[in-house]
């Protein structure tokens, strides 16, 4: 593998926005925009085959000064391009767009506009650094201690329209500042900016002191990680960081085989069920056709439960302490809704599969308590993952299936032995 594939292939499969890689050692970086750039540059870092998710006008200049010994990046802009090629740099790129954009897609990329007018890359760099390359967002303005602790903030509207100029800043600061400390974790902040709006939030250590900010499109982006990773989970699958066509077959085998040997295993207790009612089976074997519609039925149901109440955990309107309000809510849900699948079946077992009425009543009266169970079931399980500080995506919908299938075995055959006397 040439240093470029390495580069390449810690680009698409760990969280990183460049990579670095010669005679096999791989460097990769998080910061956005050019700063790493600028980071490598002053280390005297030269001679690096580099993936760069975006290479606009502004990196394509600080690259002529790393020379690098080639470049590689999804998409570059149309001036990058002419850039490396003015200057002897090897570039290879999956698209040629007319122009990078902000982060916002409202504009020009920042670094686009400050190199606009450099003429050579010493020119270019001196626009990058007078620019305020760091500057991530400025809809806020954060005031601080000379010690760096954070004080509040100011909104840039407060600025624009404050009367006297003169005014302290101190006067036109918020002190309620929400911010976040650096041990908090991503979701928590990403959570935050879908309850408040916010378009970046203040990161501080122990001290109080500010160190960086978080803005919204890299809250978006874990957002977007987080949800793919419980998807994943909610399915039975091991989440992984790699594009499906980029994870091998033994990737996937290892995500999956696990799950599905757990669940196997577990739906042995179903087996278990029917061969201890194999009498009532004997006597009335009609009761075998429906084992599949009760406990698809109940899997169903269990799965909208906990899926709902899932999201409601995640997004912060349910917390543990709210069970009962759970448990009342989803029993009241239930029952309405197996009693309207019981009344539906029961017309349909008499009318078109032509059974008898007991046999019907036992099959109705299992649907109704399997669909109350099995809701009641999906309610409890996210809550008491959350307890057990375990992540409540891992109550999947398999595995509310799995415990369904053996509770409704359950309830149908002893429901059976009363109603037909077994």
């Amino acid at each position: 593998m040439t240093d470029l594939e390495r580069a390449k292939e810690a680009l698409t499969t760990i969280d990183c926005t460049c990579a670095l890689c010669r005679d096999g050692e791989v460097r990769t970086t998080q910061l956005r925009g050019v700063a790493p750039l600028l980071s490598w540059l002053e280390e005297g870092l030269s001679g690096w085959s580099v993936a760069d998710r975006v290479v606009g006008a502004g990196a394509a200049w600080l690259y002529t000064l790393l020379h690098p010994t080639m470049v590689y990046a999804p998409v570059m802009s149309r001036r990058a391009t002419a850039i490396l090629t003015q200057y002897g740099v090897p570039y290879i790129c999956d698209e040629v767009a007319e122009f990078i954009l902000n982060r916002t897609g409202t504009g020009l990329c920042p670094m686009e506009e400050a190199t606009a007018d450099a003429a050579d890359p010493q020119q270019a760099l001196a626009a990058i650094r007078e620019s305020g390359i760091d500057k991530a967002t400025i809809d806020n303005c954060y005031v601080t201690t000379p010690d760096h602790k954070l004080l509040g903030v100011v909104s840039l509207r407060a600025l624009v329209l404050a009367k006297n100029t003169e005014e302290p800043i101190k006067d036109l600061m918020d002190s309620n500042v929400v911010s976040v400390s650096t041990t908090t974790d991503q979701e928590d902040v990403s959570n935050l900016f879908e309850k408040y709006g916010f378009l970046a939030i203040p990161v501080v250590d122990a001290e109080n002191r500010l160190v960086g900010i978080v803005t919204i499109d890299d809250a978006i982006s874990i957002l977007q990680d987080e949800a793919s990773e419980d998807i994943a989970k909610m399915n039975a699958i091991g989440p992984s960081d790699k594009p499906y066509f980029k994870q091998s077959m033994w990737d996937l085998y290892k995500s999956r085989a696990p799950w599905l040997l757990f669940l196997m295993i577990s739906a042995t207790f179903s087996s278990l069920v029917i061969r201890g009612y194999e009498d009532a089976l004997a006597a009335v074997t009609v009761l075998t056709a429906y084992i599949p519609m009760l406990t698809d039925a109940g899997g169903n149901a269990g799965s909208q439960s906990t899926s709902t109440i899932i999201r409601g955990m995640a997004v912060g309107e349910i917390q543990p302490h709210d069970l009962p309000r759970i448990l009342w809510r989803e029993s009241r849900v239930a029952l309405l809704c197996g009693a309207t699948l019981a009344v539906c079946n029961f017309a349909k077992l008499l009318l078109f599969d032509k059974v008898t009425a007991p046999v019907a009543l036992v099959v109705c009266l299992t649907l109704i308590c399997t669909i109350l169970l099995s809701q009641l079931i999906g309610g409890i399980l996210p809550v008491a993952a959350e307890k057990l500080h375990v992540d409540p995506a891992v109550m999947a919908s398999p595995l509310i299936t799995t415990i369904v299938d053996a509770t409704t075995l359950l309830i149908y055959f002893n429901v059976a032995r009363i109603v037909l006397h077994l």
